[in-house]
């Protein structure tokens, strides 16, 4: 398993970074170094900080209590840096979402890439179809297929019918 780098750390509301992603980042590079002990996780901590940056002056500024252990400091570190709560969708949106997602018949026939792999363009359009479906709460039922089955181009539909 390759070692995890975090990137350096500054704190200041960089669009590319997000505080939990960076400590969740810095907890798997620690345990990859077999570094579990609070005090040696709290003093590699400071090395993760980007120099004279808001993260490394607060870190500086941190009571010996604030650091008294991980998981103390972890809690000081997310009061400071709140983890942001997701816009959740709805369910009438992923059903939008997925009546708006269509194969094109210019499509049939191509390749594309999913996962980092080459694949046919209507597997990678099942796949996001079945996630849409799934995240809808509809996958295991007849729910919308009459819907999403009618935009399809007809090569498509001729290969299972409607039954």
């Amino acid at each position: 398993m390759p070692t995890e780098t975090p990137q350096i750390f500054h704190g200041d509301g960089w669009a590319s970074e997000n505080p939990a992603d960076f400590l969740k980042s810095f907890n798997c590079a620690m345990r990859q170094q077999s570094i579990t002990v609070s005090n040696d996780k709290l003093d590699a901590f400071g090395d993760y900080l980007g120099t004279s940056s808001q993260a490394e002056v607060w870190f500086k500024a941190l009571s010996s209590t604030d650091k008294a252990s991980w998981p103390l400091f972890v809690a000081v570190f997310e009061v400071h840096w709140p983890p942001v709560k997701i816009v959740e969708k709805t369910k009438a949106e992923y059903e939008k979402e997925l009546l708006d997602h269509v194969l094109q018949s210019t499509e049939v026939g191509k390749k594309t890439t999913l996962y980092d792999r080459e694949c046919w363009s209507h597997v990678a359009w099942a796949a996001k179809t079945l996630q849409l479906a799934t995240s809808t709460g509809i996958a295991q039922s007849m729910s919308m297929i009459w819907q999403v089955r009618s935009t399809l181009p007809d090569i498509v539909k001729d290969l299972k019918p409607l039954q």
